[in-house]
């Protein structure tokens, strides 16, 4: 029962901003107007603000555990490999084939992501989650590329990877990220005064900023999720049945149970070190639903966008159980 109640208590509030959002969307209350620059503000200001944030708070670079990022790479690699195999045997269709393939790896970890790791593992959660993003981000966005183009000579991949890489050196995300890394290296190879703080911060000389960037960081979990739930359509689901089940199910199902499976048996077995703050990160990077951002890459690259909407929609929807199931898991495991 204390494993119920905690896995309930950290899904709730998530759960209830998105509701949330989809009435407000239902009673007129926001309209898209309201939506497209909401999701506008979380992805260009509040969400890197929020990742520079907890990057910036890491006390030492000895907090980074290269195990798990190399672990995650490894991961997401193979499933990506795995599921190759999948897309051609399941989908008939090219354009459908590449939305399904990158449905299976490709994770909203920027919004439900984050905002999980913080439920579940609080500020180090957060933390790990966010040095996670450094990583994940950019792999996620080189790895659609092939996903959208390999199925579908869509301008080719390697026209595909002109366009995205471009995108990736302009990414929001990544320049909160990066600048947090370096604003974190600047600020522990600066020397300390008598009583053992850098003589030169942001949290101590510009605290107007510092507070600034924390007001937006506090702002980024509860209004992403708001947009989201109000962006939500169901729309027509009955044609893509098979392709949606299929791609929700290695989603939300296989691949967390997968990646998480492995983690948790070779760290049981003392192979890996991976800590209470580091399997809430991974379970907010592995057992997400499918990222927001692959619905407008699938159109832009010539791809079926509109069942790569139906995919967020319905592994969102479904994710509820399933992230639920898996923090009951690891808490009864000891992990989280």
């Amino acid at each position: 029962m204390e494993h119920l109640i905690f896995a309930f208590n950290a899904i709730s509030p998530i759960i209830l901003l998105i509701v949330l959002g989809y009435v407000l969307r239902k009673i007129g209350f926001i309209n898209d107007e309201f939506l497209k620059i909401g999701n506008k503000v979380v992805f260009n200001i509040c969400l890197p603000c929020a990742l520079f944030a907890n990057v910036y708070s890491v006390e030492s670079f000895d907090n980074i555990n290269l195990g798990m990022v190399l672990y995650i790479c490894i991961a997401v690699v193979l499933v990506f490999l795995l599921a190759i195999g999948v897309a051609m045997l399941t989908t008939k269709e090219p354009d459908k084939r590449g939305v399904v393939h990158q449905a299976t790896y490709r994770s909203e970890f920027g919004v439900i992501g984050l905002s999980l790791a913080f439920e579940l593992g609080g500020n180090m959660g957060a933390q790990m989650a966010s040095l996670i993003a450094a990583v994940s981000v950019p792999l996620f966005n080189i790895l659609a590329v092939i996903s959208l183009s390999m199925f579908k000579n869509a301008g080719g991949i390697k026209d595909g990877v002109k366009k995205v890489g471009k995108s990736i050196c302009k990414n929001p995300l990544l320049w909160g990220v990066g600048l947090g890394i370096v604003c974190l290296a600047i600020r522990l190879a600066i020397p300390v005064d008598s009583t053992g703080e850098a003589v030169f911060s942001i949290k101590r000389t510009f605290p107007f900023i510092y507070q600034t960037i924390q007001y937006l960081k506090n702002l980024t979990t509860p209004f992403a999720l708001i947009v989201l739930g109000g962006c939500f359509d169901f729309g027509t689901a009955k044609e893509n049945v098979k392709s949606i089940s299929v791609a929700c199910v290695c989603r939300i199902v296989i691949v967390p149970l997968f990646a998480l499976g492995i983690a948790a048996l070779l760290t049981k077995n003392g192979f890996l070190n991976f800590d209470k703050s580091i399997f809430s990160a991974m379970t907010a990077l592995f057992a997400a639903p499918v990222a927001i951002a692959s619905g407008p890459m699938a159109e832009q690259m010539d791809n079926d966008g509109k069942l790569a909407g139906q995919l967020i929609v319905w592994s969102s929807i479904f994710s509820i159980l399933t992230i639920f199931a898996y923090v009951v898991a690891l808490r009864f495991l000891g992990l989280i």
